[in-house]
């Protein structure tokens, strides 16, 4: 088989689906010599740059196909005008198409897959009354209820052009066959891995240490992690860390969060914090440099607290557990599918009293930290790229045989 797998790079930092497309690559490559692989991407700005970015496995069935075309044409092209430019002037002859996300090309010589990394903006556009509890929040409610039809019209697209659909999570599968009528026999289920190499629980103090001052992080702390976004419920974790300070609990902890600082954080976040008077207490980390750094940063943390009310896979929480480290999350969307009762699971992830307890109880009795100690890193262990690499070929296969 000819197995194009679409690729993005940027300078400033990958975002979650171009780490996963990277990955996936990576575990396809050392299962498999037999078929070619050929990984298609156009970017004109910074080429070189972006191009050594993709950081590609050096095998003689991986071959670059990456086109310096401004991404903007390829676009209006592409998407806007609706004319196969792709596949006639960019792409090499394949016999499977997978793109990495909802934005599938128009592809009519090859099976097309397209992996689905969520519906935020439909879940979001149901329930905006409930996300809505802070006046600042209101102008990133809007902007996101704004993408909600343009992204509801290229899921739709995407949806009619692939063969095969892949979902992350058994979750997204059910929102996708609700929200858009899809066949459920078109929707194969693969749960994406996480970094076993990197998150797993570290018992080198000296490292640990030494990270801690590099990052200027605190003695004691709760953790969270990821860019802040209306969904995220960070305002919870907040809140239920202001009950127990208020309570004179818990007054040697700060929190950290991880991550870079993003418009969501600057105008509605950090304001908030002030108006609470707690801005002292939190240390926001900015952009990583690596995941080595998050590592470090979870096996630090007496807790990792994600409150989220939306997520299709969820790595946070799975990542922090793999560190051995405990955390709270929601029930929510599909994480007690990921978690499953290896983490405290939120009734009500808008509860701050309630999630205040557990952070309370999380961080005085010793048995239960080390319950939760001992059943991440088991329950992480399900969640390998290798597996993912496996079951991805697997459906490659049976398309290609069709």
């Amino acid at each position: 088989m000819r197995i194009a797998i679409e690729t993005s790079a940027s300078t400033e930092g990958k975002g979650a689906i171009a780490y996963c497309s990277e990955y996936l690559i990576k575990h396809l490559a050392a299962m498999d010599r037999e078929n070619e692989y050929f990984i298609f991407g156009f970017f004109f700005s910074d080429f070189a740059n972006k191009v050594r970015s993709l950081n590609l496995p050096d095998q003689n069935n991986i071959h670059a196909a990456i086109r310096r075309v401004p991404e903007r044409w390829v676009r209006r092209l592409e998407w806007n005008w609706k004319l196969p430019l792709i596949e006639t002037c960019l792409l090499p002859r394949v016999d499977i198409y997978h793109c990495p996300s909802h934005r599938l090309p128009l592809i009519r010589k090859a099976k097309c897959v397209a992996t689905f990394n969520g519906l935020v903006f439909d879940v979001l556009a149901e329930n905006a009354q409930t996300l809505l509890r802070y006046p600042s929040q209101k102008p990133f409610l809007d902007q996101m209820l704004g993408y909600q039809e343009p992204m509801s019209q290229m899921n739709r697209q995407a949806i009619e052009r692939a063969h095969k659909i892949i979902a992350i999570s058994h979750s997204l599968k059910g929102e996708l066959v609700r929200y858009y009528g899809i066949q459920d026999e078109k929707v194969e289920v693969i749960h994406p891995g996480i970094l076993h190499e990197v998150f797993h629980p570290i018992d080198d103090r000296t490292r640990l240490e030494s990270a801690r001052r590099r990052l200027k992080l605190p003695e004691k702390f709760i953790a969270t992690a990821g860019p802040a976004g209306i969904h995220r419920n960070f305002e919870t974790l907040l809140e239920a860390m202001r009950i127990l300070w208020n309570q004179n609990k818990l007054a040697e902890y700060s929190v950290v969060m991880a991550g870079r600082k993003n418009e969501y954080f600057n105008q509605h976040l950090e304001p908030l914090m002030r108006q609470w008077s707690i801005r002292d207490k939190i240390v926001a980390t900015g952009h990583l440099a690596s995941h080595e750094d998050l590592a470090a940063i979870y096996n630090l943390a007496s807790v990792v607290v994600y409150p989220s009310l939306y997520e299709s896979f969820g790595f946070v929480p799975i990542e922090a557990m793999a560190c051995g480290t405990p955390a709270i999350t929601s029930n929510a969307a599909c994480i007690p599918e990921i978690v499953g009762d290896a983490a405290v699971l939120l009734k009500d992830p808008l509860n701050a009293q309630e999630l205040s307890q557990h952070i309370w109880t999380l961080t005085q009795n010793t048995d239960a930290r080390r319950l939760f100690a001992q059943k991440g890193p088991i329950r992480a262990q399900m969640f390998s790229w290798s597996q993912t690499a496996q079951k991805t070929l697997h459906l490659y296969r049976k398309l290609a045989a069709c």
